[in-house]
């Protein structure tokens, strides 16, 4: 069994929390997920629910989803903001 800091450090995990913080940030997460495109989120749920039998398949996948979700509204908000602040 690995650990959290060796699953950080080699990418299996994302960050650790400590035991007593852990609820808070596990929250924390939450909302910011809600707070993001639902498009996003019911395309990542369909690559992971039904994932390709080969890489280069998936990578196709993938490669098709994010063009669809460069054609949103949310990505396109999300742009111009960011290109305003640069």
């Amino acid at each position: 069994m690995i650990g959290a800091e060796q699953a950080v450090a080699w990418g299996l995990a994302a960050q650790m929390a400590e035991d007593d913080a852990f609820d808070n940030e596990v929250m924390a997460l939450a909302r910011q997920l809600a707070t993001g495109s639902i498009e996003a989120q019911l395309a990542t749920r369909r690559l992971v629910r039904d994932p390709a039998t080969h890489l280069d398949d998936q990578l196709v996948r993938e490669a098709k989803e994010q063009g669809a979700l460069g054609r949103t509204g949310y990505f396109q908000n999300r742009l111009r903001s960011f290109s305003a602040k640069a």
